[in-house]
């Protein structure tokens, strides 16, 4: 089916470019890809690939939908994306351009948002070799949880019933630092953090210590 779509879009290429169209989307308050919203500090990235591109008409194609939208003041803009090929769609006409590997370079800027590969933790009995950036206190016994981060995470945070007024929040923390939580014998402790691109993650384990990171709904 790809195949086909993709042959008659290389068939228009040959055709006139009357009417032509120049689309320049300023400043958009919402990109949506896959009904996933695309972080702000990506739109530039997004919008490069579009603005000032020629558009040319596309007749006797059957669109299956949209599946990108920017949304900017009162308009919205919808666009079907193929494989390599950008297809707008305005109301009951449809305009074309090509852009290699589209597809693949959204899908992969969809994907790191809900990556889990975010941090190392590990359980450990001595932590001073790790020579930890934060420490948080929970109890005295000897059971450390190490946690390296592997990108910038935000509104870090520990939780447990067992343990009141854990001094625990923290707004940031750098790519590369090591923080020590002093466990001890607490099992029911909530880890929570987000992502550069403020996605919430949870992590859980057993008492095997079989670790979880989870992106919450």
């Amino acid at each position: 089916m790809k195949k086909f779509i993709c042959i008659i879009l290389v068939a228009f290429l040959i055709c006139g470019c009357s009417n032509n169209i120049k689309l320049t989307i300023n400043e958009p308050s919402k990109i949506l890809y896959d009904d996933i919203q695309i972080h702000s500090s990506d739109f530039a990235e997004i919008l490069k690939r579009i603005n000032e591109k020629n558009f040319l008409p596309l007749y006797n194609f059957e669109a299956v939908g949209k599946n990108l939208s920017f949304i900017s003041n009162e308009l919205t803009y919808n666009f079907e994306i193929l494989d390599n090929y950008i297809i707008y769609l305005e109301k009951d006409k449809k305009y074309y351009t090509k852009e290699e590997n589209i597809k693949k370079f959204l899908d992969e800027l969809k994907n790191k948002y809900d990556t889990t590969d975010i941090i190392n933790i590990n359980l450990v009995e001595n932590y001073k070799q790790y020579n930890p950036d934060y420490v948080i206190k929970l109890d005295n016994s000897q059971k450390y949880i190490i946690i390296t981060t592997k990108m910038n995470i935000y509104d870090f945070e520990v939780r447990s019933n067992q343990v009141s007024n854990i001094q625990n929040e923290i707004s940031k923390i750098e790519n590369g630092k090591i923080i020590c939580i002093e466990k001890g014998d607490i099992e029911n402790l909530n880890i929570s953090f987000k992502n550069p691109y403020e996605k919430q993650f949870t992590v859980t384990y057993d008492k095997e210590f079989k670790i979880e990171i989870k992106k919450d709904a």
